[in-house]
């Protein structure tokens, strides 16, 4: 045996391996509504709004006239940032 085998070997000898064996992910039953509404409708339930846009430019357009957070960074489609309105002084 080689070097190369010996690796090769050791490597595959060594390959991590689940204490049990994994579950099998079940088929959820769809009821037939498109997943974006389904996810929509689910997302207003929990109190969020959902909204749809057309490609990256349009998220980044939606997301520059959503209101700042301060203390916190949003990132848009493509990981262009938009910063907060204003930063925290010193303590409240």
């Amino acid at each position: 045996m080689n070097a190369r085998e010996a690796i090769l070997r050791a490597v595959r000898d060594n390959q991590p391996r689940p204490a049990v064996p994994l579950p099998d992910i079940p088929e959820f039953p769809r009821d037939g509504e498109p997943l974006v509404s389904r996810f929509g409708r689910m997302l207003a339930v929990m109190g969020g709004r959902c909204f749809e846009v057309a490609d990256a430019a349009g998220a980044n357009a939606r997301i520059a006239e959503l209101p700042r957070c301060p203390g916190r960074l949003l990132r848009g489609a493509g990981g262009t940032r938009h910063p907060p309105s204003r930063r925290r002084q010193g303590p409240p």
